[in-house]
Order: structure tokens, then sequence, then C-alpha cells
């Protein structure tokens, strides 16, 4: 997420100042930052954003005389939204709140928001919420803080490839494309073996550089059941690179690891990130983050001795815990979001204000993660305390 600094500090102040309207100005550079906005968007909000309108051209009689899809920006007062992770679309719905030529104040509109890369500067959108509760700070300050790690891989077998992205957070990859060749590679050498291998190869390599930025993950994996198609892809990789002199694979040629899969399909994936070298670049990802504070948690749990229990669970526990300084880290997981009930967001975004304003370090667990469902398991808010409070009975 990008957000210039001067914007995140007057909302921090807004924050602070028991939740005084404020507006941001923000570009999302990915799916992590899409997931996010949903999150924190709520009904009564107000988004501005460009977009495209269909634009009726009427007679002076009032008859309609044709159409055209116009480019504006239109700023609307959310009723609802909903996202699509997969194709990296938020679309929010509500009423116009800004008149201009073209639409009428009230109108009902879309907006459909999506990532933008760094060659779209100049992309923004403002979103205004009458209170920044601490749920919302909490999410997006840690979006804009934490490193957007990555694992691309391509997984082959004869005749199917898949091309696919491993998020941080997530336990399951990401399709960003599948190959797949009409009819089985001939077994027998000849043409029309040759013919079929060379149409899989050049196809696999050609959504393999379309779809894995290289220069943003931190490793890309060419994986097969068979060797010689891993190493073909790869040698196809380095001479078109010397070729047209890219540097961005040239440079980054140390992150593409070969190995071996069980097949092309996305689930392979799992076995190749159990490869050792894999493994130690995930180290430091969120999702181990998340495993360590949420293994410390059940350390303290389950071991408490002597009376002393380091543990608070559940909104009360958490909210006396975050009223007494005693929080040392804050565990909440994303589904709170989404809650209906307004006066449960309300009690969470003030356990999180209040822990972080005692200094407690703040952590969303990512969606979709084993993490975050036993974090589910404890009513979706934990924390670790620094001195013990309650019992251990």
């Amino acid at each position: 997420m990008k957000v210039k600094p001067a914007y995140w500090k007057a909302v921090v102040c807004a924050a602070k100042r028991d939740g005084t309207d404020c507006s941001i100005r923000l570009t999302p550079e990915d799916s992590d930052d899409i997931w996010v906005l949903y999150n924190i968007l709520e009904s009564g909000d107000e988004v501005e954003a460009p977009t495209t309108r269909k634009v009726l051209h009427e007679s002076s009689s009032g008859e309609v005389t044709g159409s055209q899809r116009l480019k504006m920006v239109l700023s609307i007062k959310v009723e609802k939204c909903d996202v699509d992770l997969l194709a990296g679309q938020l679309r929010v719905n509500g009423l116009n709140t800004k008149e201009n030529q073209h639409v009428k104040l009230g109108s009902y509109h879309t907006l459909q928001i999506e990532p933008h890369g760094p060659d779209e500067p100049d992309y923004f959108i403002r979103l205004t919420k009458e209170r920044w509760d601490g749920l919302a700070i909490a999410a997006l300050e840690q979006c804009l803080n934490s490193a957007k790690d990555e694992i691309g891989a391509v997984l082959m077998e004869p005749g199917l490839s898949s091309v696919v992205l491993h998020r941080a957070g997530c336990d399951q990859p990401m399709v960003l494309h599948r190959v797949q060749v009409p009819a089985a590679v001939p077994k027998k050498k000849g043409p029309g073996n040759e013919k079929a291998i060379e149409k899989y190869i050049s196809e696999t390599y050609a959504a393999m550089r379309k779809y894995l930025v290289v220069e943003k993950l931190k490793a890309i994996i060419v994986g097969s059941t068979e060797a010689t198609l891993r190493d073909e892809i790869y040698r196809r990789l380095l001479s078109e690179a010397t070729e047209t002199k890219d540097r961005n694979i040239l440079d980054n040629k140390n992150k593409f690891l070969r190995l071996q899969v069980k097949s092309g399909q996305p689930s392979a994936l799992s076995q190749a990130l159990d490869e050792p070298r894999i493994a130690l670049l995930l180290a430091d990802t969120r999702t181990a983050h998340e495993k360590k504070l949420l293994d410390a948690f059940q350390k303290h749990l389950t071991n408490a001795e002597d009376n002393v229990d380091l543990t608070a669970f559940g909104t009360n526990q958490v909210l006396y815990a975050a009223e007494q300084g005693a929080i040392k880290d804050l565990l909440l997981a994303d589904s709170l979001f989404r809650s209906t009930d307004i006066r449960e967001r309300r009690t969470i975004a003030k356990v999180a204000e209040t822990a972080a304003r005692m200094g407690a370090k703040v952590t969303v667990f990512s969606p979709n993660s084993r993490c975050a469902e036993e974090l589910e398991k404890l009513s979706g808010i934990a924390a670790i305390l620094n001195f013990a409070l309650f019992p251990n009975d």
C-alpha cells in the first residue's frame, strides 16, 4: 500500500482526537492491499476514485440519441462492497456524493478498485471515515510496515503447467495461470512429438514471464516431474534475457530454484515449500511471525507455573488487560473486521486503540491461514501479557 507520510500522520492524529473524521489518499499495489481495504471499509464511508460510466446522449426533446463510456472521478458513500482476490478487484457500491455534468447527485454507482503499480504513479483513491477506529489503524499500519514476501512458481508435468504464487499468510497457492496442451504429448519421438513439446514449453515460458514479476519475488521455483522440462525453461529464460539485455532477469537469476515436484498441479507447491532453501527464505515472513506469536501464547497458556498466567483471551479479559497496560502483544483475527455487530466492532476497536496507546504491539493475523483458524477458536482476540492479571486455575 502506498500512502504519503503526511496523509498517514493526519489519520493517526485524527484517531487520537477521539475519532475526528479525516481523509487519506492511498494507492493499492497488490491483492493484499485490496483485502485490507475490503476489511476497513464500512457502510457510510466515502470513497473517491477514478472510474468509467456509460453516459447517454439526449436530444433537445429528451430522446436518447446515443451513448458513450467516459472516464471520470466519482465520490460515493459506501453501502456495500465485495471482493474477488483472485482477480484482485474490490467493488464498492453506493450513492454519488458530488454532482458533475454527467452523474447526478444521489445516483448509484459501483467503483471497481484494482492494484496499480509504479507505471501508474498518479493513481490514487481517497478514503474518508467519520471515525478511524483502532482496527482500521492497526490493519493499515501493519500493511504499510510489512514486507510482501512471496514465492512464485511454475510447476510442470508433460502436457500441464501451473503458474502460481505463494503469499505470506496463505496456506493455499494463488493460481495465476494454467497451461494445458489440448492433446497428449506423443510418447514416440518424431515431428509430432517435438512440435507438441515445443508448443507446451513456449506457452509455459510465456505464462511465467507474463504473470511472475521477478524483481518483486523472494524466489521463483521452476519445478517439474522431469529434469529436462525445468532445465529447458531455465535455459530459455537466461538465453532470452541475455539476448534482450533484460536486467530484471539477469540481476535476479539467483532467485530461480530448479526443483523436482510431484505434478504440474498447484497443490504440488506445498511439497516445494518444504525444500530447505525455500523454508529458509520464508523463515522471516509474516506467516512465521504469526506462528511464533501463537506458539508463544500457547506456551504461556499451557505451561503457566506458580499461579502465573501471562495470557488473556476473549473480549472482556483482553479489554481489561489493555486498560491495565498489561499487554505486550495483541493478537487479532482479520474476521473481526467483518462483524456485523457494531457494538462488538467498537469494543474490539477500543481494545486495539487502548493497547497500542499503552505500548503493545498489535498484529492482525492473515486470512485463510492455520494460525488465524486457531486464533478464531479463542474468539479471535488474545494477548500475551507483560505481567499476570488473572489467576491460573
